[in-house]
């Protein structure tokens, strides 16, 4: 299974890998990485690869190749298939190369069009593709198989706001699979002793009325799934630091780390709550046609339902505009002052549990508010946060040691037998 872990960044939590920017770093102002909306969100990514786990491609490519005498039609060459792979215009034992000599467009064929400068002789040359028998096929890495279908549902959970091309996260994904590729054929063995720490750090994080087994009973994961991802992101590190020495984290530095940055390690009072979003024309990231009127005309039927007893998570499930209500019913989790924007923060902070607040106007739309808990400021007893601690100091020395990352990953990549899709390339 693919480590999904590599995905998501929280505070005190698992930290990003490969993305120089996560999803959960990019949500918008009013929103809080929390432990639950981590494990929420890693929990269908667990689902979705489940669903792919073991996908080698069985099936062969059909080569074509073609002589042509020219470009025709205004120097357009039309190729009538939905997915192609390797490409390759040549003439004379001569490689043309793409977005130097052509282009290519794709509007439900191929269109290969001649650029202004191209070099490309109006005499005879061959071109020639290859068609996958799957037409779903996106990449093969080394004959493991990455589908449009497959990349389309990481892509919704990774950045539901589009902020990474598909590209960059396509590249990303076959660099987590060259690893964990690696991963399969070496001789990793972690400790139960260090899979059991990082469960429980994370079941001590999860709200109280929150019980981590129905958690995964929610996304139709079971335990061993669990613990065997929890398995695949510790092997991960544990691989690298192999591979990259620089990269190991001892006790000691934890421990350093801990003494030295209690004030920060420090949990603020925080506020726990939910809220549901009515976005309308004008405010940052809406997609709806909504006017004003209409948002505060939706706002006071949640308003008047909420006063008869109406479910609160149901309400933001079937009204709010808020792209990530799909995955935490509305519920922000645990955030600090500093966290959200102002006007949210201020009636936040103002309320008590199981209050709702009247509708507040911030640059997203209109929110109501439903506190359900709150906290006092504590420090963390280091054995709540070792495994934390240890993941971000990893990640720290990825960073420090980037140059040497991307030369591993390189000669992964140089070694590796990989084929993407024209449709991506």
């Amino acid at each position: 299974m693919t480590n999904a872990f590599l995905f998501y960044t929280t505070e005190n939590y698992i930290k990003c890998l490969f993305f120089e920017k996560c999803v959960m770093a990019k949500k918008s102002k009013y929103e809080k990485n929390n432990t639950i909306t981590i494990i929420l969100v890693i929990l269908i990514v667990i689902a979705i690869f489940l669903s792919y786990r073991n996908s080698y491609a069985s099936k062969e490519f059909k080569h074509v190749s073609d002589s042509i005498t020219g470009f025709k039609n205004n120097s357009v060459i039309i190729i009538e298939e939905p997915n192609i792979f390797n490409l390759e215009i040549k003439s004379n034992g001569k490689i043309y190369e793409k977005n130097k000599d052509y282009n290519i467009s794709f509007d439900g064929r191929f269109v290969i069009k001649k650029t202004s400068n191209s070099s490309i002789p109006n005499s005879k040359f061959v071109i020639s593709y290859d068609v996958p028998e799957d037409k779903e096929l996106a990449a093969l890495v080394n004959k493991e198989k990455i589908t449009f279908t497959e990349l389309s549902s990481i892509s919704a959970q990774v950045d539901p706001y589009s902020t990474i091309p598909t590209a960059v996260l396509l590249k990303q994904i076959i660099n987590e699979k060259l690893v964990t590729q690696e991963i399969a054929n070496s001789k990793i063995s972690v400790p139960e002793s260090e899979i059991n720490a990082t469960i429980q750090e994370l079941t001590k994080n999860l709200p109280q009325d929150i019980n981590l087994k129905d958690l995964l009973a929610s996304q139709n994961i079971t335990m061993k799934e669990f613990r065997e991802e929890i398995e695949n992101k510790i092997a991960f590190n544990m691989f690298l630091e192999r591979k990259i020495p620089e990269l190991k984290v001892n006790d000691t530095e934890i421990i350093e780390f801990y003494n030295q940055n209690k004030e920060s390690l420090t949990q603020p009072e925080q506020v726990r709550a939910s809220h549901i979003l009515i976005c309308f024309q004008g405010k940052e990231r809406c997609e709806t046609n909504l006017t004003k009127e209409g948002a505060q005309e939706i706002v006071k039927n949640i308003l008047e339902q909420i006063k008869k007893g109406a479910d609160f998570r149901q309400l933001a499930l079937q009204y709010s505009t808020d792209p990530s209500v799909v995955v935490n019913g509305g519920d922000l989790g645990y955030f600090s002052k500093g966290q959200m924007v102002k006007e949210f923060e201020e009636v936040a902070f103002t309320m008590q549990p199981g209050q709702v607040s009247m509708p507040i106007e911030t640059i997203f739309g209109y929110h109501i508010i439903y506190v359900t808990d709150k906290k006092e400021a504590f420090l963390p007893e280091l054995d709540q946060i070792k495994s934390s601690i240890k993941n971000l100091l990893f990640t720290q020395k990825i960073r420090d040691n980037r140059e040497k990352v991307d030369t591993y990953l390189n000669n992964l990549t140089e070694k590796a037998e990989i084929k993407i899709s024209e449709l991506l390339n």
